[in-house]
């Protein structure tokens, strides 16, 4: 059963207190509220300020389907390390790195880009978002009764193309190359890559079909979707956006008093 991870902050900050965190945030609907279109995403102030105050303490990673130029120029705070284009590219304390796709993969990507070219044009509303090592359909803004016609005809692409993986998110359908990474694998390979401590505590925040992965790559960590739903695998919940910002920045604040404590000791 899920709980309220906003009542349970002096639990979370003595299990972090004894074994150090590593926190691993989404982007959408997590840092930045959900917008109309993609390019409309921003971080505000407070939430600027939160995250900066939590780099202070741990070692932090944003990590999210969107592509890492895109999500480097949306989050511009020091010290912080990057998954983007659902882990295909990495930036982790400064250091950049991809994972290149095979030519079979590269063939059947530029297969479905076309397709979904075409599909965007036939359906009024829709936005096909190429992120070069993925892409996304967005369909929110297209007519509901539309809805099941985009759906089918993106999963029956993918099955004539072939080696085609997609992944659903909320209204949007994420088209990867087959076998690669998800959000689980690149959380997985940032907390290695972070953690000063093998018992370091991962914290995963996420609210999208998306971030199940890393909920479930975690079963021990801290995870809390953003919005309750008894479906997720995620531990606790926030009940919206603004609960990261305040959790975010209670849990840098008690860091940083328990640290304290333990040096006058």
């Amino acid at each position: 059963m899920q709980r309220n991870a906003s009542l349970c902050v002096s639990q979370i900050v003595e299990r972090v207190a004894k074994k150090g965190a590593v926190v691993l945030l989404d982007f959408d609907g997590t840092l930045a509220p959900i917008v109309t279109h993609p390019h409309l995403a921003c971080m505000s102030r407070t939430t600027t300020k939160a995250l900066r105050s939590v780099t202070q303490v741990f070692p932090v990673a944003v990590i999210t389907g969107r592509s890492l130029a895109d999500v480097t120029s949306l989050v511009r705070v020091p010290g912080v390390s990057f998954s983007g284009n659902h882990g295909f590219e990495f930036l982790i304390r400064g250091k950049r790195t991809y994972t290149p796709a095979t030519l079979r993969a590269r063939k059947a990507m530029h297969r479905m880009r076309c397709a979904m070219q075409l599909l965007e044009r036939k359906h009024k509303g829709v936005y096909f978002e190429d992120k070069v090592h993925s892409f996304a359909l967005h369909y929110r803004h297209a007519r509901r009764n539309d809805h099941d016609a985009i759906r089918r005809a993106v999963f029956a692409t993918a099955r004539e193309t072939g080696n085609i993986r997609i992944i659903k998110g909320i209204l949007v359908f994420n088209i990867l190359p087959k076998g690669t990474a998800d959000k689980g694998t690149a959380a997985r390979r940032i907390y290695s890559a972070l953690a000063e401590d093998a018992r370091a505590v991962p914290i995963f925040i996420g609210d999208d079909c998306t971030d199940e992965y890393a909920f479930r790559a975690f079963p021990r960590g801290v995870t809390i979707r953003v919005g309750r739903s008894q479906k997720s695998a995620a531990r606790y919940y926030f009940r919206n956006q603004r609960d990261v910002n305040t959790f975010l920045t209670n849990l840098a604040k008690a860091s940083r008093f328990s640290d304290t404590l333990d040096s006058d000791d």
